[in-house]
Parts: C-alpha cells; structure tokens; sequence
C-alpha cells in the first residue's frame, strides 16, 4: 500500500521527506465509531458522575 502510494506521489512530483505506517490506536477506532475522542468523552461524564454513589459502591 505504501509503495503505491510512493510511486503516485512521486508520479505527481512531489517531494516526499518521510512516510510512515502504524497501527490505529484505541483512541483512533473511538473516534472513528463514535465522531469523539476517548478525552472527550471522559470530560462530558465528569459532570454527571455522582460522587457519592461511586465512594459508596468503592467501599463495599
């Protein structure tokens, strides 16, 4: 995939300085099924989290 890719830039001339490849990271599938980010999502539940049910259930 790569290669090809490389060889269609440099058809198109263009300068290519680096290219990489790497595998999509947890946070890159989230925002690809949800359209938020996991740090998005973290801070829209901060204001619905009910402390004191969670320090309870915590001590159980």
């Amino acid at each position: 995939m790569l290669t090809k890719l490389k060889v269609e830039l440099a058809f198109s001339k263009f300068e290519i300085f680096s290219l990489a490849q790497s595998q999509p990271s947890l946070d890159d599938v989230y925002l690809q099924a949800t359209g938020k980010t996991l740090l998005d999502a973290e801070i829209s539940m901060t204001g619905k989290r009910d402390l004191k049910k969670e320090s309870k259930q915590s001590m159980r």
